[in-house]
């Protein structure tokens, strides 16, 4: 009987790491960044995305908070947003990428739970804005462009 037992926990131990094994690739291998954090800002965990963005190895990361990494601290700011009831929230922040550029993201924070309810843990999950942002400035000014020419043209223009 012991035996049976001991060998029941052993394939339950070897789904779990199976498991694991499974999520963790799925998470590692994500373009977005994902970052994880305790409620003091502590950077717990980091996926590749996220050290490429931040230009900083994950043992660095690890342990570092979450403020050297972002140039406005709304990330932070967020947190009192976040509770059992409201377990997520969609924030803008600028974070500092390699060779001091800034760039704008925007991020989906997730709260995490202990068994009292009290938040435990942050999670988010990056998307980079500044692309978006570039492309529609440029938009804007190409319409201001064609805006001045069709002005300026003495000819009527209709379609």
């Amino acid at each position: 009987m012991a035996s049976r037992t001991g060998q029941n926990i052993h394939k339950r131990g070897s789904k779990v790491q199976k498991s694991e094994a499974f999520f963790r690739e799925i998470v590692e291998s994500q373009a977005e960044p994902v970052c994880r954090f305790s409620v003091d800002g502590s950077i717990v965990y980091a996926n590749p995305a996220f050290c490429k963005l931040s230009g900083m190895e994950l043992k660095v990361l690890i342990g570092r908070s979450i403020l050297h990494l972002s140039t406005d601290t709304e990330i932070l700011k967020s947190l009192p947003i976040l509770s059992y009831e409201n377990a997520s929230t969609v924030i803008e922040s600028s974070i500092r990428a390699p060779g001091n550029e800034a760039r704008r993201m925007q991020w989906h924070c997730t709260a995490f739970f202990d068994a009292a309810n009290h938040i435990s843990g942050i999670q988010i999950i990056g998307k980079d804005m500044e692309d978006q942002r570039r492309a529609e400035e440029a938009l804007r000014r190409s319409e201001a462009r064609y805006k001045r020419l069709t002005d300026n043209i003495p000819e009527l223009i209709y379609r």
